[in-house]
């Protein structure tokens, strides 16, 4: 019930219910829930941008790992070694995602395998250290060969078991000649299809390997796309709104644009309104209108727009927490976040990313 919840954004429920699981788990001694109950909470506090809160109770979970299921416990590993990494502590969140591992090496269970082999290549792409992501990179790659190779094999076990069927009907049928046409119209349809899948399981081996080299540098295209159609939308006709909306938003697109409030630490909604002579109501309502988008996610755009193009013309010459502080963010782990959701990547990838994408391009053009 409290998952359910959970999935529709009733947060408060979800945590009462929860609550409720841990009473009657603590007066059962029912040890193998107490890390799934802890590991669903700390989702939930993640849900509301409650780090310290989803830190502890990612801790209890991996406490009480040891009473738990093979599979679920892959799974805490892999949810608190993705909350470490999103924090920025990636030492602790390879030891979660080594945990998760060697669990899965011991128990024989493969759930999150695949995943957690993925997350320890990006981390150490991440950190630089190329044998390592080279090794886990490797280590995914076979493991997905393998998962591939399984349903192969099971697939084409149940291809020869319908062989087989078709051949004891057709021993028994051999009389209804009519039926002959039939069985090999279907027997050429069914090889058709086992060709047309297994020519989409290579494809799709094939775009899984080439996807891990440009997926950053597509994500980057498409969040300066993304900024174009904003300037777009912005620059619209009068059709959505009123005139005064407009003209509002006109003028908080010039203080952002011109004057760049955006790069004030205090800035908030009250703050624009009372530099605009208005009231928030109307700057939210405007901003809803003609960006289409909340205030801060408003905020947010220009700030990383402005560290996008800082972190392309300075390389490796800018610190992380200084462009965070410049461009308005009190916190480098509060600007990371924003930088990976407008981005789709953490800001130490993107400049590496860029870096080589700027090369490619001077060797593409020279």
């Amino acid at each position: 019930m409290a998952q359910m919840l959970f999935v529709e954004d009733r947060d408060d429920e979800a945590r009462s219910y929860l609550e409720s699981a841990m009473q009657y788990a603590e007066a059962g001694q029912a040890y193998s829930q107490y890390s799934y109950i802890y590991s669903l909470l700390a989702q939930i506090y993640l849900e509301s941008h409650d780090y310290i809160n989803a830190g502890i109770f990612y801790g209890k979970a991996v406490k009480y790992i040891k009473y738990t299921d093979p599979g679920a416990a892959s799974q805490v590993y892999l949810n608190y070694g993705d909350f470490l990494a999103d924090t920025g502590d990636t030492v602790r969140a390879a030891e979660m995602y080594r945990k998760g591992l060697d669990l899965s090496e011991t128990s024989g269970n493969m759930e999150y395998r695949q995943q957690l082999l993925g997350h320890m290549a990006d981390l150490a792409y991440g950190a630089g250290d190329w044998e390592a992501t080279a090794k886990y990179s490797r280590m995914h790659r076979v493991y997905s060969e393998s998962i591939s190779s399984r349903r192969k094999a099971e697939f084409n076990d149940m291809i020869l078991s319908k062989q087989n069927a078709e051949n004891e009907r057709n021993m028994l049928s051999k009389k209804l000649e009519r039926q002959k046409a039939e069985q090999r119209f279907l027997k050429l349809l069914f090889i058709s299809i086992v060709i047309v899948v297994l020519a989409a399981l290579l494809f799709i081996l094939y775009r899984r390997e080439r996807k891990m080299y440009r997926e950053l540098v597509k994500k980057h295209q498409e969040y300066i796309a993304r900024l174009d159609m904003k300037d777009m939308k912005s620059k619209s006709d009068t059709s959505e709104g009123d005139n005064a909306e407009r003209e509002l938003f006109n003028r908080i697109e010039d203080l952002m644009r011109k004057n760049r409030i955006y790069r004030s630490k205090t800035l908030t909604l009250e703050t624009l309104a009372e530099k605009l002579g208005t009231n928030r109501t109307y700057c939210s309502r405007a901003i809803n209108t003609f960006a289409g988008m909340s205030f801060n996610r408003y905020l947010d755009t220009f700030r990383i727009e402005e560290a996008t193009r800082i972190i392309s013309d300075s390389g490796k010459d800018i610190l992380f927490k200084q462009l965070a502080s410049d461009v308005g963010y009190n916190s480098v782990t509060v600007f990371s976040k924003a930088f990976q959701r407008e981005t789709g990547c953490t800001p130490s990838i993107y400049r590496k990313e860029v870096q080589g994408y700027k090369y490619r391009l001077q060797s593409d053009n020279s």
